[in-house]
Order: structure tokens, then sequence, then C-alpha cells
């Protein structure tokens, strides 16, 4: 169960490893880096595979670059205590 910021990090990160087989945290260093205003590296990355895959967020419709967060999203954020107005994005 996602309860806190570390639970998506860790389910992120065994995801990723699952998609990019068993090897994959052996291979490559999971960072992150600020990029601007947002999170990059191996660690954005994961991140981001694991709130599309779970349904997090996904594609605005006619959009193909921009995401939106979805209502389950809101939900499992605020679980956490993140409340994210969709006006602030």
């Amino acid at each position: 169960m996602i309860k806190t910021i570390d639970d998506i990090l860790e389910a992120a990160l065994k995801s990723y490893g699952e998609i990019g087989g068993t090897n994959i945290m052996r291979k490559k260093r999971m960072t992150g880096r600020k990029c601007y205003d947002h999170l990059g590296g191996n660690l954005g990355a994961a991140l981001f595979d694991f709130y599309v895959s779970n349904g997090w967020i996904e594609l605005e419709d006619g959009k193909n670059t921009i995401f939106k967060i979805t209502e389950k999203g809101h939900l499992e954020f605020a679980k956490m205590g993140l409340y994210i107005e969709t006006d602030m994005l």
C-alpha cells in the first residue's frame, strides 16, 4: 500500500527494475537531478513510469506530450498529504 513518498519511490524503483530486466538496478544508478523545475534522471523516469502505469497521471485529451493528474492520482497523492490544485499546473 502506498502511503508515503518513500513508498512511491520503492514501488517505482521496483517496477522500473522489472521493466528493464532483473539487473537494471545494478546497471543504472538510480539518481535524480533538478532540471529547471522538475526531477530528471533515472529517478525522475522511474517515478514518471510508476505514475503512468498506476493511472495517477495520463495524457491530456488531444495532446501527445502533456500529462494531467487523474482523479485516482489526486486521491493517492492526498493520502500522503500532497494536495495539488489543478489550476496550479
